[in-house]
């Protein structure tokens, strides 16, 4: 495997990991649905097309987008607002106490 492939294959393996858990699902259940050994994510092998179709469609992703840098960006993004929001939060309380 070329280090292209291993760097695309650890991609989606990360977007896997951030829908899981931004959905709350148990990885053994999903592994369990899509047909696979438990344990499979944790390995990092290399996976088929067919396997990942079938976790896009478990999932509710498309495959495009369990293949594409975009997950980590709207992580950022969130996280940005999160924060905004709480250095808003504390600039109104600041400005109550005085």
């Amino acid at each position: 495997m070329s280090d292209n492939e291993k760097h695309i294959l650890h991609r989606i393996y990360e977007n896997i990991d951030l829908v899981i858990k931004d959905k709350g699902i148990n990885k053994g259940d999903v592994e369990e649905a899509i047909g696979v050994s438990q344990g499979y994510f944790s390995r990092r092998c290399s996976m088929s097309a067919v396997t990942l179709y079938k976790l896009s469609k478990v999932l509710g992703v498309n495959m495009d987008y369990l293949c594409s840098n975009r997950l980590k960006v709207e992580k950022i993004e969130e996280q940005i607002k999160d924060l905004q929001e709480v250095l808003r939060k504390l600039k109104h309380d600041e400005g109550s106490e005085e």
